[in-house]
């Protein structure tokens, strides 16, 4: 089961998407959240911010596209 929740940030650059995932393994239910932020920093240039809390840490990544 996932469920997502998507706002905007005030000045409409960023869009914000958390989500809460539940999932069974071996008869154990866990939740993994994680949240991106897309932003468009320019007309040419978006960035994705992904956040993932897991069993062994929070891990984060980032991708910037270019226009050319």
């Amino acid at each position: 089961e996932s469920k997502s929740t998507a706002t905007w940030s005030a000045d409409g650059k960023t869009l914000k998407i958390t989500t809460t995932r539940t999932y069974d393994i071996r008869g154990e239910t866990r939740k993994m959240n994680s949240s991106e932020e897309w932003t468009l920093k320019d007309a040419n240039t978006l960035s994705i911010k992904t956040t993932m809390d897991t069993p062994m840490g929070e891990r984060t990544s980032t991708m910037v596209y270019d226009k050319k």
